[in-house]
């Protein structure tokens, strides 16, 4: 949700093109990103046929209820750096060249990193699990409702220097591909300005994959 004192009541504004030489992410991004109190506006984006992104400006609800009726979904919620965010995970490998890898381990392993982290500050009771997977690919993203970073940039040295170095590394090391070449389970890289994050629902690239809700989801309503 993001706030912008401009804004009246009813807002829903679609950003395509290039204007006076901004692009359509920084004019989306300039209208949520004011003085205002809490946010109350939800900045995010959609693809063409073609992959290329444009973004919207809404309030929560109105988009909801729109993004209910579509029938093919691909959209993307803007992690703005300026705002508060709960703390989220991307997971992913590819199973055909890591058949040893269990994506439930990995999360009970960093689940518990995570806990032995934050359990002073925070409680645990809630995990959103929403799973993508294609037999080419194993995804998964894990949000913490209830572990609020002030900004982006709070999250990443809590990332980088808190939680990463207490995790046994060899258990996330999983191979990009058929040569030696390694990446890691977690995707760190999603940890910068203005990332997209795939929402609840949403497919990626036409794949047909939408990110849904598994059992081991402990959120008890299952929508964003």
């Amino acid at each position: 949700f993001y706030y912008d004192h401009r804004f009246k009541n009813e807002i829903h504004e679609l950003f395509k093109t290039v204007k006076e030489g901004v692009g359509p992410k920084d004019q989306a991004k300039a209208c949520v990103v004011g003085d205002g109190p809490l946010p109350r506006y939800f900045f995010h984006a959609s693809s063409y046929a073609s992959g290329a992104k444009y973004y919207m400006v809404d309030q929560f609800v109105p988009w909801w209820l729109r993004y209910q009726q579509k029938k093919d979904r691909e959209e993307y919620e803007v992690l703005t750096d300026v705002f508060p965010l709960k703390l989220f995970f991307d997971l992913e490998f590819l199973p055909t060249f890591n058949e040893q890898v269990s994506m439930d381990q990995c999360i009970a392993i960093l689940h518990q990193g995570v806990r032995t982290c934050l359990k002073r500050f925070f409680a645990f009771h809630e995990i959103v699990r929403l799973d993508a997977n294609l037999p080419t690919k194993t995804s998964t993203h894990l949000i913490y409702p209830t572990v609020v970073f002030r900004t982006m940039a709070h999250m990443h040295h809590f990332i980088w220097n808190l939680l990463l170095p207490t995790l046994p590394m060899g258990t996330f090391e999983v191979l990009k591909g058929p040569g030696d070449e390694r990446d890691h389970v977690i995707d760190t890289s999603v940890y910068s300005k203005d990332r997209l994050f795939r929402l609840y629902e949403s497919t990626k690239g036409k794949k047909h994959n939408p990110l849904l809700a598994v059992p081991q989801c402990t959120y008890p309503d299952q929508s964003p």
